[in-house]
Formats: structure tokens, C-alpha cells, sequence
């Protein structure tokens, strides 16, 4: 940890990241493909998504 930033630095984090906004990314796009069948399900899954992220 920096003591200027706080910030605790972990290897790796970076891609980690990255993995995590492109699976975001293919579950959103999921729920727009999904709304035509079940349009409250997924908003729900949309919702899911954006709260975690």
C-alpha cells in the first residue's frame, strides 16, 4: 500500500478488470437479445449487472 494514494496494488488486478467489463459488456448485450422473450427478466439481469459493477 502508498501511503500517498491508499491504494493497495495487486498483480494482475489490471486484467482482472478488464476480464470483468467485457463479461459485463457480453451480459448486457445477453438481456437486450433476451428482452424480446422476457422483457422483466431482463432488466433484471441489466440491473444485476450495473449494481455489481
Amino acid at each position: 500500500m502508498t501511503a500517498s494514494t491508499g491504494v493497495v496494488y495487486l498483480p494482475g488486478r489490471a486484467e482482472a478488470e478488464a476480464k470483468c467489463a467485457e463479461l459485463a459488456k457480453n451480459v448486457l448485450e445477453f438481456a437486450d437479445e433476451m428482452a424480446v422473450a422476457d422483457p422483466e427478466g431482463a432488466e433484471r439481469l441489466r440491473n444485476l449487472v450495473k449494481g455489481a459493477w
